[in-house]
Formats: C-alpha cells, structure tokens, sequence
C-alpha cells in the first residue's frame, strides 16, 4: 500500500497495490470517496478534500497533512 497526498487540491490517494495497474472503471463511493477498478479488482481510493474528511477522523490538522508518510502510518 501506497498514500500520497497533494496539498495544492487537498486530495489523498490510496494505492492497495503499488504495481501501476490499468484503471478500467471509476466510481463515486460517496461524496468526495472515488474508488478506482482494474476490471472487479479495487486498486485504488481517492479522498478529496482529504484534511477536512479526514482531519476530524483521524485527529489531523490541515497543517499536519504536509507529510503522507504520518498519514499512512495513522491509517494502517
């Protein structure tokens, strides 16, 4: 497992494989949660607006959403 984060667009990317995989099919879990297929296979999640979704969840600041690593490990 992989997570970026880009602070430019507050948005956070999950990749359960780190092997680049071909997306074939993009679907709104909920809003702001887009999950991303190769075939029936999840491959990845991405989370707009991630410090304000969360943030709260998490107990993060914006602020603190400066450095992926701190978000990976707190997710694990």
């Amino acid at each position: 497992m992989k997570v970026t984060y880009d602070s430019k667009v507050d948005a956070m990317y999950i990749y359960l494989n780190p092997k680049k995989k071909e997306i074939t099919r993009t679907e709104e879990m909920d809003s702001g949660w887009i999950a991303d297929y190769e075939g029936k296979k999840l491959i990845g999640i991405e989370i707009l607006d991630a410090s304000k979704v969360l943030g709260s969840k998490l107990g993060l600041k914006s602020a603190d959403f400066n450095q992926a690593a701190a978000i990976a490990h707190r997710i694990r």
